[in-house]
């Protein structure tokens, strides 16, 4: 939502590169869609409630829209990407979806473990546990997503890293497959006591409270409660950027990957230091 934010901001200083703006500053000799008295349009829409019959908020609908809007047009522009009028609207309920169950959960995350303090590290499982720490990750410019993880003993010995690339999303998307594919890995290696760590609150308040079977990401939250139905202990936890540090190392190389999920069992040079890190305390 901070990105639809910036970009309203922007639109409502005349800030925006339009055709007008283009002009102006001698980037184009076409004037067709000049960007003249927004500020009194754009805080009508976003004070006022004209919508109806509508189950989100008007000021959610009309600010994604534009935003969305302004993306296909410069998908169009630059890219000569042309999508269906459905897609876009498919995009808009998609995004308000989000930005609904996301309120949803913030609302209820007292109930679930908080986060430990960002000051805190990486601290190895109990003896009869393994610790899996998973991260997604997304690159804005192009809306592409990864995940990966890393899965270690009671000694802090690496067991397996895994990263997967995951082509266009977003990132409670790409956050879920991390959980995903840290599960499956765990079993794949006969690993049925695990503690599993992200440090996306959404993500895991998704897959322990009551997401909605309306939400487009519920079919995921599904295989993942299933798939956590299939270890012999387990347990979600919420924890600070700086306990998942060789998981966000793990994740972000997913983006270099071909398509497919990769293992490592070494710590490969690129979260070697991470790692290390989190051996010392």
């Amino acid at each position: 939502m901070e990105r639809v934010k910036v970009f309203l901001w922007t639109l409502n200083h005349d800030a925006i590169m339009t055709n007008y703006n283009r002009v102006r500053r001698g980037f184009s000799d076409c004037d067709i869609c000049p960007s003249r008295d927004l500020s009194e349009w754009i805080e009508l829409n976003l004070t006022k409630c004209l919508g109806i019959g509508n189950e989100h908020k008007w000021c959610d609908t009309f600010a994604i829209s534009c935003w969305l809007l302004w993306k296909q047009r410069n998908n169009i522009v630059f890219k000569n990407s042309m999508e269906k009028p459905n897609a876009l609207i498919t995009g808009i309920h998609n995004q308000l979806v989000y930005l609904k169950e996301a309120r949803a959960l913030n609302v209820k995350q007292s109930r679930f473990q908080k986060p430990n303090d960002s000051n805190r590290g990486w601290r190895p499982p109990d003896a009869n546990m393994v610790k899996v720490n998973v991260d997604g990750s997304c690159w804005e410019n192009d809306m592409s997503i990864s995940c990966g993880g890393v899965i270690r003993d009671a000694e802090s010995r690496w067991i397996v890293g895994f990263a997967k690339n995951l082509s266009k999303g977003n990132v409670l998307l790409a956050e879920l497959w991390g959980i995903r594919l840290g599960i499956q890995t765990a079993t794949d290696n006969g690993l049925f006591y695990i503690t599993l760590e992200s440090d996306s609150l959404v993500a895991i308040n998704m897959i322990k409270g009551n997401t909605s079977n309306s939400h487009p990401l519920y079919p995921m939250v599904v295989v993942i409660r299933r798939m956590l139905e299939s270890l012999e202990e387990v347990s979600l936890v919420h924890v600070s950027r700086n306990a998942n540090k060789v998981a966000d190392a793990m994740a972000k190389q997913g983006h270099l990957l071909p398509f497919g999920d990769f293992l490592y069992e070494e710590p490969p040079v690129f979260s070697s230091i991470a790692y290390q890190e989190d051996c010392m305390g």
